[in-house]
């Protein structure tokens, strides 16, 4: 997976229902549109079958504030998969507001990459750089891996990004940021006191 600066490769959180690979990335600023995730024909394990996953779509409260993500607390497949499909929503929006904390909200200690991230949009915030496109656009999640008694999913998350750049306080380019249209990697999450946590992001 590909992310913004300060990884050379990342993934970076939208809301979903349904089927499209050419989902709307997320935008702060105006409602959510509604994404469709469609499975992949890649095979999955027949005890993990694919989920089709669906968000509920996160209200974006504008730059300095915090998503609230409710989560039902059980451990479903497709729980997982909408969980992870709100990743990409909440990393998004902290690459365009440089807010780390609905990202914060949802990881894991463990989680290294949402560690590097969230502190790259830390320092992108402290210095004034912002970001113009480079959004990620979700394809699917698919379930592959699940170990109940861990309360642990493994989620393959496919996603398409577009190009983008990194821009300092004064507009000068800092870094240009190339198109992908296909990544994939898996998503690593545990269910911990009743709630989703990303553990880690490969």
């Amino acid at each position: 997976m590909r992310a913004r600066p300060l990884l050379a490769t990342v993934l970076a959180l939208t809301a979903l229902t349904g089927c499209s690979s050419d989902a709307e990335p997320v935008s702060a600023v105006a409602p959510v549109p509604v994404v469709e995730a469609t499975p992949t024909a890649d095979p999955v394990p027949v005890e993990t079958p694919v989920v089709e996953a669906s968000a509920p779509t996160p209200t974006p409260t504008g730059p300095g504030l915090t998503w609230v993500y409710e989560q039902n607390g059980r451990f479903e497949e497709m729980e997982a998969a909408t969980f992870v499909a709100y990743l990409v929503a909440a990393s998004n929006y902290g690459w365009e507001f440089n807010d780390s904390r609905p990202l914060r909200a949802i990881s894991s200690p463990s989680c290294e990459t949402c560690r590097q991230w969230a502190d790259s949009m830390d320092a992108a915030l402290r210095d004034g750089r912002v970001f113009e496109d480079g959004q990620m656009y979700l394809r699917s999640t698919l379930v592959t891996e699940v170990f109940p008694e861990t309360q642990e999913m493994t989620v393959e998350l496919i996603t398409r990004t577009v190009a983008g750049r990194e821009l300092s306080r004064d507009g000068e380019v800092l870094e240009e940021f190339s198109a992908n249209d296909y990544e994939e990697g898996p998503v690593y999450v545990v269910m911990e006191n009743g709630k989703w946590q990303i553990t880690e992001i490969i």
